[in-house]
């Protein structure tokens, strides 16, 4: 895969840093008990926050705005 969108990519990041953020708030040592409704319910409410801090983490290591990194008339990064 050469080619993946940016806004999946950054809503991934973006949900990870959450989803550990949920986890070490609420002192979870085993992933199994996670209830997973709360969890993304915690998400949705910090949506915006991880969104930006996503975009800018993915940009401390590709200047997004360079258009070598992002086709242009494309949302990919290669």
């Amino acid at each position: 895969m050469d080619k993946i969108p940016l806004e999946y990519l950054i809503e991934t990041i973006a949900k990870a840093l959450c989803f550990e953020k949920y986890v070490a708030l609420n002192n979870i040592e085993d992933f199994e008990k996670v209830n997973m409704m709360k969890a993304v319910e915690y998400y949705e409410e910090q949506k915006d926050a991880y969104l930006h801090k996503s975009y800018e983490l993915l940009n401390l290591f590709h200047d997004l705005d360079n258009d070598s990194l992002i086709q242009e008339g494309t949302d990919t990064i290669h």
